[in-house]
Order: C-alpha cells, then sequence, then structure tokens
C-alpha cells in the first residue's frame, strides 16, 4: 500500500527544513565572528572583513576604549566605525595615520546644546525637535536639527551660531 502525500504537505514540510538549515548556518556564522577575538567585522556590502591599522585602532582605543559594539568599515580616506558611546550613536571616520577627519553624532533633542536648542525653539517654537545629527569636521561644528508640526518637516543647519533651513517637507 503506497501512501501519497500530498503537494501542499510536501512543499511545507520542504520550506520547514530550509529554514531550519539556514537558521543554524546563520547561528554558526553569528557565533563564530562574536567569539573572534580580532578586530576584524563584516562590512555589510563587501562581505568582507576590515582590519582597521594599528593607528586608527590605537587613536580610538585612546579616545573611547575598548568596545564591543564597534562596527568598522572602509571610508573613502581610511576607516569609519559606528558604536554606542554613552547613550549617543556615533560613526567616527579616520585617516589612515590615525587622526580622527569626521566625527558624526545622533540623539534627540535632551541632547542638544542648551543654546542650540533655545536658538531653534526661539524661531521654530510651534516645532518639536525630532532628531539631531551633530558633525565634526576640520575644527567645525555643525547641527542638523530635524523638527517638525502638525503639516511640515524641516531640517535646520546651524554652524555657529547661524542658521538655514536646507529642507522642507510637507506631511501627507
Amino acid at each position: 500500500m503506497k501512501s501519497k502525500l500530498s503537494a501542499p504537505l510536501l512543499v511545507a514540510l520542504f520550506a520547514l527544513f530550509t529554514s531550519t538549515a539556514c537558521t543554524r548556518k546563520l547561528a554558526l556564522e553569528s557565533t563564530s565572528i562574536a567569539d573572534s577575538p580580532d578586530f576584524g567585522q563584516i562590512d555589510k556590502s563587501a562581505e568582507k572583513p576590515v582590519y582597521p591599522n594599528a593607528a586608527v585602532i590605537r587613536s580610538f582605543y585612546k579616545t573611547y576604549g575598548e568596545l564591543t559594539d564597534a562596527r568598522w568599515f572602509k571610508s573613502a580616506t581610511g576607516f569609519g566605525v559606528k558604536f554606542k558611546y554613552n547613550g549617543i550613536n556615533k560613526t567616527v571616520y579616520y585617516k589612515l595615520h590615525g587622526l580622527v577627519d569626521t566625527e558624526i553624532l545622533y540623539y534627540s533633542e535632551d541632547g542638544l546644546p542648551p543654546q542650540i536648542r533655545h536658538l531653534v525653539k526661539s524661531h521654530f517654537y510651534d516645532y518639536t525637535i525630532t532628531y539631531v545629527t551633530e558633525v565634526h569636521k576640520n575644527d567645525a561644528t555643525a547641527f542638523y536639527v530635524i523638527v517638525e508640526d502638525a503639516s511640515t518637516i524641516k531640517t535646520i543647519k546651524i554652524v555657529e551660531d547661524e542658521w538655514e533651513v536646507v529642507k522642507s517637507m510637507v506631511k501627507r
């Protein structure tokens, strides 16, 4: 007596076996990467480990110490790293010889310096500050503050107490 399995049942079993195999493979790969003692991290675009040079690593450790969540990537002029430090998301770009080229911080209104917050609130008092990107480059600091009200979202650029709206969108 032959037992016949229906086509939908076969498809379901195949999908179950495939997903189980893929999940196990991903678990093994993530364990081997997480347990690796070296600095190599996965560059998601190239799927190759990224190994910053000694000068960059030394500079990073001197400033931030050893962080387990640092994700390194190759940049146009050297290396970049994304991480969280004191509750603030950061991206830092290093030149090949270890000097910081650009530092970018991402945070909410409560991290905004009081004088910048006052400047924004005095000109956009009916708006809510939703997000801040702070960029440090060449001894200059720029703040990109995203504000919104019921109908619009604006990005305000502030450099040395001078501000301009660089983007304005209407909500739908």
